[in-house]
C-alpha cells in the first residue's frame, strides 16, 4: 500500500487526531496491521509500538492478538 492510500485510510478512521506524524515512521509492510489495530480501537502511539514489537509474528498470531484487544474493548 502506498504512503499516501494509508494515510488516507488511516485519517478515514481516527479523523482529526495530531497523531498524523507517526504514519511516515510505520514501515509499507507493516501498514495493514496498524490499521488493524487502530480498527480496533488502540491509539496511534501504542499501535506503532505495538507492530514494532509483534513485527516478526505470524499473521495468524497477530490476528489473535488484535481480537483479544477487540474483545476486551468490549
Amino acid at each position: 500500500m502506498e504512503f499516501e492510500e494509508f494515510k488516507e485510510k488511516v485519517k478515514e478512521i481516527v479523523p482529526g487526531k495530531r497523531w498524523y506524524h507517526v504514519l511516515p515512521a510505520v514501515s509499507p509492510n507493516c501498514r495493514e496491521r496498524f490499521l488493524a489495530l487502530i480498527q480496533v480501537g488502540v491509539i496511534m502511539p501504542k499501535a506503532y509500538d505495538l507492530i514494532e514489537k509483534m513485527k516478526d509474528y505470524r499473521d495468524e498470531d497477530f490476528q489473535r492478538h488484535v481480537q483479544v484487544i477487540k474483545d476486551s474493548k468490549l
